[in-house]
């Protein structure tokens, strides 16, 4: 019974959307990051992100058969760091 009166989601167990935690990072340290493409081969999209830390610069790729999702991929990927 006291699962049914609790909340089923609480600010402590929503994962925020990777792509608003890259562009937060983004403002809060200035961690410069930029899309560099997202390109459509057939079925599939292929997005492309560099991401500046200090002197060196990470490319990350990941591919979906949607654009927003392989973006999604690419920003999960990235936060990993």
């Amino acid at each position: 019974m006291e699962r049914f009166l609790s909340p089923l989601v609480t600010p402590l167990t929503l994962y925020p959307h990777p792509i608003r935690e890259l562009q937060d990072l983004r403002k809060l340290r200035q961690i410069p990051f930029q899309w560099k493409k997202v390109e459509r081969y057939g079925s599939k999209s292929i997005a492309t992100l560099e991401v500046w830390l200090g002197s060196e610069v990470f490319i990350k790729t990941s591919s979906a058969g949607v654009k927003k999702i392989a973006r999604n991929y690419v920003a999960q990927e990235a936060l990993s760091l």
